[in-house]
């Protein structure tokens, strides 16, 4: 086994532990096993998650507490990526809000337009009913209805009512710069 591949080691290990009838050699092969998947690339750990989640059914309870406590300290990294990330859109919507207040307040009028600008590839990125979806998704590789619904952080309806709101400032902006007088 020292010179298969790890997937088939841990495929051997997972299978010792659920067929085996030594609690000792189970637990220790669960062990060996939740190893190989840690060092794996994580597309090759989830192929095995069937073959682990089978010891749920594993009548010692110590091997079911170990089953959760693998499945545990392999999926953490994960979470941890999808925690960095929530934190990461928190920071970009807390960056909207601050040029937002940049294009609304008094100042030099290259600031304000620099800060319409990012308004207006904002409204653009996540308005769904845009005319212009080609030009649009290819300058910025994105587009509001790839979006999954029921994302915790990422949610469609809430950035294009966002942008809807938005856009209606900008509106409204445009319209009172065109009722000022010209120096």
């Amino acid at each position: 086994m020292a010179g298969a591949p790890p997937t088939d080691q841990a495929l051997s290990l997972l299978a010792a532990a659920n067929n085996h009838g030594d609690l000792a050699v189970k637990m220790s092969s669960l062990k060996q096993a939740k190893d190989i998947m840690l060092s794996i690339e994580p597309s090759l750990a989830a192929e095995l998650f069937p073959y682990l989640v089978e010891l749920q059914s594993s009548p010692e309870s110590l091997v079911r507490k170990s089953l959760l406590d693998a499945i545990e300290e392999i999926v953490s990294p994960a979470c941890k990526i999808e925690r960095w990330l929530e934190e990461l859109w928190m920071w970009i919507a807390k960056f909207k809000d601050a040029v937002f207040a940049i294009a609304l307040e008094p100042g030099s009028v290259g600031t304000r337009l620099l800060a319409l600008k990012f308004l207006e590839t904002y409204v653009l990125l996540f308005t769904s009913d845009t005319d212009d979806f080609e030009n649009l998704s290819q300058k910025t590789g994105f587009y509001i209805s790839w979006l999954v619904d029921g994302h915790p952080v990422l949610d469609p309806v809430g950035l294009e009512s966002e942008a809807n709101r938005i856009l209606d400032i900008l509106l409204n902006l445009l319209r009172s710069a065109n009722s000022l007088p010209v120096e």
